[in-house]
């Protein structure tokens, strides 16, 4: 009896023990399949609970800006703490033992004097649910404290050494799956700042447009650290002002605050910005006097906001601002890091963009130069040459007051002047020395004056108009010839900022050239032509890029269009047909069908000067082609204009589209007949020629070898030079509104060039135009001439598989192949056609498909069944190649192909064409589609079965 009441409390501490375990391994078990801190603080706050038959237990975590502890998990039936709730620093006995990284016991907390209690929590303490026995654990992981354990009981109790052991034990549990946790989320959110980082570094270097980069970068920016809205502003100190260069979500409200107008780069804020040496945190920012100033932040709700300086050798060019408007936000270190991080990437942007618009600016300069130059190479006045350098002057520098001077004697005197400079120069003649001008003239110095007005040098006179009109800035630079001064240049602004260095480069530039035209008017002639071979260069590049710009758009419109096209002509005929002779309604057809027509000649126009249009080239005699347009033309022009045709001898033949060839010719004669109002004449002549260096050298898509000449010329108005230099270009046309698209010549521009061919323009006013097309020889013979009757068969009984993802063009088709006798599969995209060949039991006879759909083009499905489908012939349908079948735009010999828009009688015929030139060149072929036949009834007799 009495060694068992000896043995009952070591039954009990075994008993617990075993306990402790099985909860550890519980805990162990929670731990290798979470990583939620909270779930595994919940966890242990249970375990520990329930061991040490305590009232509560809680496990706090640290937070390591503040030193607080925050309440991750309570446990306990009457426990007072809630989830979530706040220790500070150092208070209460969890405090204590984060502070001597040990446990902490105390049996009344309000009585203990070792224990310190701010008001707050000793005001808890007082409730009557308040547990005032405390015994605190710190969770120690890797000699680093991350939280701590609080068990909770009722007053005066005392923990033994067993329970505090127990407590220890989970509490180590505890630290190292809360640092687990923390290891995990720091790495997740590594991977993601990483990720992030990466995205912005892509974007920062990409090839895009600078602007394009910063809007991606904004958004990245915003969308990495949660932001509801997001801006970029730079910082334009040439022009003193805040330009918002990207948006991402912007509130509608600031928006039109922004498109009111430009705010000025000395407004307050955004001085305090400019100075920025770290990110502007406002946590709280209706409240934050830092923002009150802000004359954007105003317009909109927000609750938190970020603004983050981006800075470009040293100095902050534009600042990020970010924004929350539903909930608070704050900003810890580990976000500060990643979004400067992501403003050192952004000021890449910055800067490209900065070196983007000073190489803008630069070729602004030189164009500004050029023309300068441009009008001293004509013979003009003194003062009017020196006026249309001022002009270009103060155009260039955005400045409203550009004047010369001129030395005569011991005299400046007005010569040349801009906007407000009569008014700023109200004194004609100036002794040399006297006010500014003078005292440049008297030194052959530049000046430089950023306070205008309070300047003692300047005339009082003068002075008054500068206030009166609000200059703030004045430069002047010498205009010397050989050393000698020989007047003065001079610019006023009303910019703030004054002038830079840049602009009195660029200022003394154009006193050079005054000078120039002061002196020496052969050397203007030399800088003329100088200065012309460079814009030519810079024209040449224009042009090819206006081309290809506008040829990727008109091959992006003429799928769809021509799709749209082809319903709109095939419905219209159908309807002509089904309402016969009905004069009301056939007037409205016809309409339709000639509207329809201009938009067909348009779109194809589009597609010639874009180089995207579908030739079908033969080897031809030009001589012939000229011949058969002969009459066509001669109704083209009026009876006060003669057409002349000088066949050349012994010309070779050309490889080219002769229907293209037609239309060159049409749209060179319509232009010479247009400038001709009072009649003239019109030749066209062939040679043949040899092209040499010299010729090629002239001419960037001349290759030297031998070619066909082909020259339109007449006897009109003729151009000037800035009209030649356009005449090439899309939508330009000297003709008056309504009269002209501005298309002719851009297309004859791109058949040419598409034709392998190049171009060359002669013209002065008055003197007529001369055209010269160069098409290159070929030995080849010539083709026979195609039979193209119309009495040919339309009607037939084979199987057609459809392929064409525009439902309603897509109807038209079938109609007009049904009406004739054929049988259609009719397939909405390239994946069903590949079903419909598959499950189909019969022949298929053709496959008639478009060229650019979804999935994959009509080529790539063509190759896809025929190989199920050997004895399938194939015919294309578009509106342009896109090079898909064929080599720019050049139809291979062996590819059957329909022009969109047509005809529903043209897509009859042509399926006939295709079906009997397919029979008539496979001689097995009727062999071979009785044996296709056999086994698809074969195949469909098994599934059958």
């Amino acid at each position: 009896m009495f060694l068992s009441w000896i043995r009952r409390p070591e039954r009990a501490k075994e008993l617990r023990r075993r306990r402790t375990a099985e909860s550890l391994l519980d805990l162990g078990r929670v731990i290798s399949r979470s990583l939620d801190p909270e779930e595994v603080a919940q966890q242990i706050g249970d375990s520990v609970w329930q061991l040490l038959g305590s009232e509560s237990a809680a496990v706090y975590r640290l937070e390591e800006e503040t030193g607080d502890l925050i309440a991750l998990a309570v446990s306990g039936p009457r426990t007072p703490v809630i989830r979530g709730s706040r220790v500070p620093r150092g208070m209460g006995t969890i405090g204590r033992a984060v502070r001597d990284r040990g446990p902490i016991m105390s049996a009344d907390l309000l009585s203990d004097p070792a224990v310190i209690l701010s008001p707050e929590l000793r005001e808890f303490a007082k409730q009557r649910n308040a547990h005032r026995a405390v015994l605190a654990v710190p969770l120690i992981a890797n000699d680093r404290v991350v939280g701590a354990l609080a068990v909770g009981q009722r007053q005066g109790w005392v923990f033994d050494d067993e329970q505090i052991r127990v407590a220890q034990l989970f509490a180590d549990q505890a630290a190292l799956a809360l640092d687990h946790a923390r290891l995990y989320e720091e790495t997740r959110g590594r991977l993601h700042d990483t990720e992030t980082l990466l995205a912005v570094s892509q974007a920062a270097g990409s090839t895009a447009e600078p602007w394009e980069a910063l809007r991606r970068i904004t958004r990245l920016l915003a969308q990495a650290i949660g932001a509801d809205s997001g801006g970029l502003l730079y910082f334009d100190t040439l022009e003193d002002r805040v330009v918002p260069l990207a948006g991402y979500r912007v509130p509608r409200d600031l928006q039109q605050l922004i498109a009111a107008g430009p705010v000025s780069l000395h407004h307050p804020f955004f001085d305090q910005l400019r100075h920025l040496d770290a990110p502007l945190c406002a946590p709280a920012s209706q409240s934050d006097p830092r923002l009150q100033d802000d004359p954007w932040t105003r317009s909109f709700a927000h609750t938190s906001i970020l603004i983050l300086p981006v800075r470009v050798k040293d100095e902050v060019r534009a600042v990020f601002t970010l924004a929350w408007t539903k909930d608070t936000h704050a900003f810890p270190d580990q976000e500060l890091r990643l979004v400067e991080a992501i403003a050192s990437q952004a000021a890449l942007g910055i800067e490209n963009l900065e070196l983007l618009e000073g190489l803008r600016s630069r070729q602004r300069s030189l164009e500004a130069l050029l023309e300068a130059v441009h009008q001293l190479s004509s013979l003009q006045p003194l003062e009017t040459v020196l006026h249309r350098i001022a002009e270009a002057c103060g155009h260039l520098l955005g400045a409203s007051s550009i004047g010369f001077r001129i030395v005569e004697g011991d005299e400046l005197v007005v010569a040349g002047t801009f906007g407000d400079a009569k008014t700023l120069m109200p004194t004609a003649r100036l002794k040399i020395g006297e006010s500014l001008s003078g005292l440049i003239a008297q030194t052959g110095e530049p000046l430089v004056v950023p306070d205008l007005a309070n300047d003692p040098r300047l005339l009082p006179s003068h002075r008054e108009h500068v206030r009166r009109l609000g200059y703030q800035a004045f430069l002047g630079v010498p205009v010397k010839v050989g050393g000698r001064t020989a007047g003065v240049l001079t610019v006023h602004t009303q910019k703030k900022r004054g002038f830079s260095d840049e602009d009195v480069s660029i200022v003394s530039a154009f006193a050079a050239q005054a000078a120039t035209a002061m002196e020496n008017a052969r050397l203007y002639e030399e800088l003329r032509r100088a200065y012309e071979q460079v814009s030519l260069t810079q024209e040449r590049l224009a042009q090819a890029q206006k081309m290809e710009a506008i040829g990727q758009l008109a091959g992006g419109v003429a799928h769809d269009f021509n799709n749209l096209l082809t319903v709109i002509t095939g419905r219209a005929v159908l309807l002509r047909e089904e309402i016969g002779d009905e004069p009301r309604l056939g007037r409205h057809v016809k309409l339709i069908e000639r509207t329809a027509s201009r938009a067909e000649n348009l779109t194809r126009q589009l597609l010639a000067f874009g180089r995207k249009q579908i030739l079908q080239p033969k080897v031809l005699d030009l001589n012939a082609v000229v011949g058969s347009v002969g009459t066509m033309l001669r109704r083209l022009i009026s009876e006060d204009i003669d057409l002349l045709t000088k066949p050349g001898a012994a010309c070779p033949a050309v490889k080219a589209d002769p229907g293209q060839l037609e239309q060159v010719l049409m749209n060179l004669v319509v232009n010479a007949r247009d400038a001709m109002p009072n009649g003239g004449r019109v030749t066209i002549e062939t040679a043949n020629v040899v092209v040499d260096a010299a010729h090629a050298a002239q001419n960037a898509e001349a290759k030297v070898g031998p070619y066909v000449e082909l020259t339109v010329s007449d006897t009109g108005c003729g151009m000037d030079a800035a009209t030649r230099a356009k005449i090439f270009e899309p939508f330009f046309t000297t003709k008056e509104p309504g009269k002209g698209t501005g298309l002719g010549l851009a297309t004859v521009y791109g058949i040419v060039m598409q034709s392998g061919g190049h171009i060359t323009v002669a013209s002065e006013p008055e003197r007529g135009t001369t055209f010269k097309i160069y098409l290159p020889a070929v030995a080849d013979s010539l083709n026979a001439e195609e039979d193209r009757l119309l009495s040919t068969p339309r009607r037939g009984s084979e199987t057609v598989l459809l392929v064409e993802d525009e439902e309603d063009l897509r109807d038209l088709v079938a109609e007009a192949l049904e009406t004739s006798g054929y049988t259609l599969l009719k397939a909405a995209d390239c994946k069903d056609a590949v079903r419909i060949a598959a499950e189909h039991s019969g022949p298929i006879d053709l496959l008639l498909t478009d060229v650019i759909m979804p999935q994959m083009s009509g080529r790539d499905l063509a190759e896809r069944i025929q190989p199920r489908r050997p004895t399938m012939a194939v015919l294309y349908m578009s509106g342009y190649t896109d090079g898909i079948i064929g080599h720019r735009g050049v139809l291979e010999p062996t590819v059957a192909f329909l022009q969109k828009p047509f005809a529903p009688s043209t897509v009859s015929h042509k399926v006939r064409e295709v079906l009997d030139q397919h029979h008539s060149l496979d001689a097995s072929g009727s062999r071979a589609r009785s044996a296709e036949w056999a086994a698809s009834r074969n195949q469909g007799g098994s599934s059958g079965r």
